[in-house]
């Protein structure tokens, strides 16, 4: 498929592209925006830690979790450490940074519309597909999504993996190497996956000059490899694998390594990606080996999700399962939503052009996506809608066809200027897709400062705990800690001994060992065993564990403090504070 040909006017066309990008970027904005801005918790409690050390390195400078275990993203730690000390250790930064990587990952997809499809298909193909990532929240199984409201290794990773995608298609191999070699380091999952994916991805290419184009375009994953090797080796040997791969699988994370306990989610994964190959092959058929090397490289990520999820799932490879192959799952589905968004666009814009789907893709595509429709009908009602609004804009698209089809109306529109008529396809679709993502972003956009906890503040008898042992404690304090009291550590600014959050894979025996002493409960399986153990904490038990790892306070519920019989420092509606010196 070739792109039309350039109107007669050059101010026309120069005004087309500038307004695309500028609709482009406002709605990318606006997606990057209904992340909210927030700092300070999930994930962010383990990752900004090393960050905060770079910033003041007085704090946690004797916290066991951060000073003797493996940071295993370290390039994220310096650019969390330059948010903190631009924006404030307050966090906006952080909760700024969030808005800007979605709203960069969105105009990635935007590129990617551009070097795939004609002007008029573009901008609707990629508002379309926005509105399925706003619905979809690109989250799919095991946990895995491509952005959250967290900011955190794997977004900045996220945004260079789309990003590397455009200039693959277009054969820019250096560029895209670059870009996803970024991805790889500040995230090794990553780095190691796109290896796996973009390489299956050129082997499917053939051998024309296979040779040089693989060499700039992982050349540079291999450099980051090699820098990141101590970090990828140590998790490989940690000690005792055995028991630390049991206590990952099956104690801390079964959500992403449990294969058999999701086994459902994969039903609508497959949905989605068999409704995009049937849907696919005009897109595959794109000119100047456009469409050629898109296709490898969807192909090349659906091996390594696929293969990988049999070797874990139905083999027990225990290696491939720590490869965590699902975290590419949800860059799947993006290209397939894009595949669906794209042949919508193409069917209601270019009614003319024959989409040449043969009778077993039209029927996989249609089988698709009635299972599809059940599947989500039961898992989210947004997505439904979404789901809906594809069929009924897929339903216009064929009416619409017929229209044109006849004679008399195809001589009224050939009266139309050629300049309405280069144009009016491209305004028609983007004003139709723009609608409906902006009904689908303004719930969203509306509930943004009840959701931004940098907006709202963090308050509460949580909070307060926090703030009184940053002012009233020394920083070298050891604290005794509730396990399930994860923001600790970051909030507080002070070591503790271990919480049920914070667990590194190379010290994942030792993790577990640390949970045992504070919860009391030997051979544990769940985060309320340990919470419950912790709770019943007795003076002899307070009295072992001061011995042991030297602590100085200790935090428990409110209530609890009296059989203790230990000084009471600090007490509010939920929690007292212990002097254990």
């Amino acid at each position: 498929m070739t792109d039309r040909p350039k109107p007669s006017s050059p101010w026309a066309d120069r005004i087309e592209i500038g307004a695309s990008a500028l609709v482009a970027a406002g709605a990318s904005i606006a997606y990057g925006i209904t992340f909210g801005f927030t700092y300070g918790v999930n994930n962010q409690v383990d990752y900004m830690l090393h960050a905060l050390r770079l910033l003041d390195p007085s704090v946690l400078a004797n916290d066991w979790f951060t000073t003797h275990t493996l940071d295993y993203h370290p390039t994220f730690a310096y650019l969390g450490w330059f948010l903190l000390r631009v924006g404030g250790r307050d966090g906006w930064g952080v909760g700024i940074a969030t808005v800007v990587a979605a709203a960069a990952g969105a105009m990635c997809v935007y590129w990617l519309a551009r070097r795939m499809l004609p002007r008029a298909l573009a901008l609707p193909t990629f508002l379309l597909t926005l509105l399925a990532m706003l619905v979809t929240g690109t989250r799919e199984l095991a946990g895995t999504y491509g952005f959250d409201p967290i900011f955190q290794p794997s977004t900045v990773a996220s945004v260079a993996l789309i990003a590397s995608m455009a200039p693959f298609v277009e054969g820019r191999w250096l560029l895209s190497g670059i870009l996803l070699a970024i991805g790889g380091l500040f995230h090794a999952n990553y780095l190691v996956l796109g290896i796996a994916s973009f390489g299956l991805a050129h082997a499917l290419l053939g051998r024309d000059d296979w040779r040089r184009r693989v060499l700039r375009h992982l050349g540079p994953s291999f450099v980051v490899l090699v820098l990141l090797s101590p970090v990828i080796l140590a998790a490989a040997r940690a000690p005792d694998a055995a028991r630390a791969q049991q206590i990952l699988f099956e104690i801390r994370s079964p959500h992403h390594y449990r294969v058999r306990d999701y086994v459902g989610e994969f039903f609508p994964l497959l949905a989605w990606h068999t409704l995009g190959l049937g849907l696919a092959g005009w897109l595959f058929r794109t000119g100047r080996g456009r469409g050629r090397r898109f296709a490898a490289l969807l192909l090349g990520l659906l091996a390594v999700v696929w293969v990988g999820s049999v070797l874990a799932g139905v083999f027990d490879v225990k290696r491939v399962t720590q490869l965590f192959v699902w975290r590419f799952a949800p860059y799947v589905d993006l290209l397939m939503q894009f595949v669906v968004a794209a042949t919508v666009a193409r069917c209601l814009l270019t009614p003319s052009a024959p989409l040449r789907l043969d009778r077993t893709a039209m029927g996989v595509a249609l089988a698709s996506a009635a299972a599809l429709a059940l599947l989500l009908a039961f898992r989210n009602k947004p997505a439904l809608e979404w789901l809906e609004w594809m069929v009924v804009l897929g339903a216009a698209g064929g009416a619409v066809r017929l229209v044109l089809a006849n004679r008399r109306i195809a001589a009224l529109a050939s009266r139309v200027p050629e300049l309405a008529r280069t144009y009016a396809p491209t305004v028609a679709g983007a004003a139709a897709a723009l609608l409906l993502f902006v009904s689908a972003v303004r719930p969203q956009l509306d509930s943004v400062h009840a959701r931004s906890n940098l907006m709202t503040g963090m308050r509460g008898p949580e909070s307060e705990l926090y703030a009184w042992i940053r002012a009233n404690t020394p920083k070298d304090a050891q604290i005794l800690s509730p396990p399930g009291l994860e923001r600790f550590r970051l909030a507080s600014e002070r070591a503790i001994v271990a919480d049920w959050k914070s667990a590194s894979l190379t010290e994942l025996v030792e993790w577990y060992r640390r949970l045992e002493d504070v919860s009391g409960r030997r051979g544990f399986r769940t985060r309320d065993e340990v919470c419950a153990g912790y709770d019943a904490l007795d003076k002899r038990r307070l009295d072992a564990l001061r011995d042991e790892y030297k602590l100085t306070y200790a935090v428990v519920q409110r209530g609890h403090e009296g059989s203790l019989e230990r000084p009471v420092v600090y007490q509010n509606g939920a929690f007292a504070v212990l002097d254990l010196r």
